[in-house]
């Protein structure tokens, strides 16, 4: 599969899990399994995204790049939100409008992505090129969904760097 069918279909999977979640009740203790299991997908996901289409768009011109930055930004958005749901889920605190705004958040950032930045993608990206960048997506992503949240925050801003430097340190990386 390209890199499109397969974020869409992890983008499927995502949804789902979180749909599930807004729909348990407050004191439902399978939150408790599904908390950790949404942050996993929705990290790794993350990571492996920025990592092989949003790294690549950053080299393919300024409408590319500018796409790219804004999933960034909308991925530390989701992230910063999924962080907060899981501080206030922890105090005991009412947990379900925080889950709610991350589904909101999520569906928002997966219709543009799937709208605006696909589109882009396949202007610059051949679909030999998007073809290997889904299997390398699908390669990296399930390594990605066990690391602990320091080391996804250095992939995070190691994808953020320039792609020059990126490359380098990727190459010399004993992080990963």
């Amino acid at each position: 599969m390209d890199i499109y069918q397969e974020l869409k279909r992890d983008h499927r999977e995502i949804k789902a899990m979180l749909r599930e979640l807004v729909n348990l009740n407050k004191n439902d203790e399978y939150r408790f399994i599904l908390m950790p299991e949404v942050r996993n997908a929705l990290v790794a996901h993350g990571r492996a995204e920025e990592a092989v289409l949003y790294h690549s768009l950053r080299g393919k011109g300024a409408k590319a790049s500018r796409a790219a930055l804004q999933g960034v930004r909308e991925h530390i958005e989701i992230e910063t939100t999924l962080l907060a749901l899981q501080a206030v889920e922890r105090v005991g605190a009412n947990w379900k409008p925080l889950a709610r705004r991350l589904n909101e958040l999520v569906d928002t950032h997966v219709k543009v992505e799937e709208l605006k930045v696909f589109a882009i993608a396949k202007e610059v990206f051949s679909q030999q090129e998007a073809n290997k960048m889904g299997r390398v997506f699908n390669n990296l992503r399930p390594r990605l969904e066990q690391r602990g949240e320091l080391r996804s925050t250095v992939e995070m801003l190691v994808n953020l760097l320039p792609p020059k430097v990126a490359q380098v340190l990727l190459s010399n990386a004993r992080y990963r």
